[in-house]
């Protein structure tokens, strides 16, 4: 998730809203992807015997003839964006906050050379 969020922000200067609701849809996303994925693992060689609400929406989904990695995927996708919203909304002001009590230590600098005078 970081990976994504510094991708995202790289050439930024200022951040609005629709930035932040941006990195939480793409988050939830890739991060309900990789968990669908760990879960197809999961499922296909253990004993898997869980009682999580996300996986009993799998369950249900796969009694609908969805193949196992687009319905475990489909069924985190709701959860994530909870948690992503929370995390993205908390660790952005978070940042803006620290960097305005710290100062300039997080502005970017200029690393050009210095001119030298005739």
């Amino acid at each position: 998730m970081v990976l994504i969020v510094r991708l995202y922000i790289k050439n930024k200067e200022k951040l609005s809203l629709m930035d932040f609701v941006f990195m939480i849809f793409i988050s939830a996303l890739v991060i309900s992807f990789e968990g669908g994925i760990i879960f197809v693992f999961v499922f296909n060689q253990f004993d898997f015997k869980e009682t999580v609400e996300v996986n009993k929406i799998t369950y249900i989904l796969l009694r609908q003839q969805i193949p196992l990695l687009f319905s475990s995927w489909l069924s985190r996708i709701p959860v994530n964006l909870l948690d992503k919203t929370l995390a993205v909304l908390a660790g952005g002001y978070g940042a803006i906050g620290l960097g305005k009590l710290l100062g300039n230590h997080f502005q970017k600098k200029d690393n050009s050379l210095p001119q030298q005078k005739n």
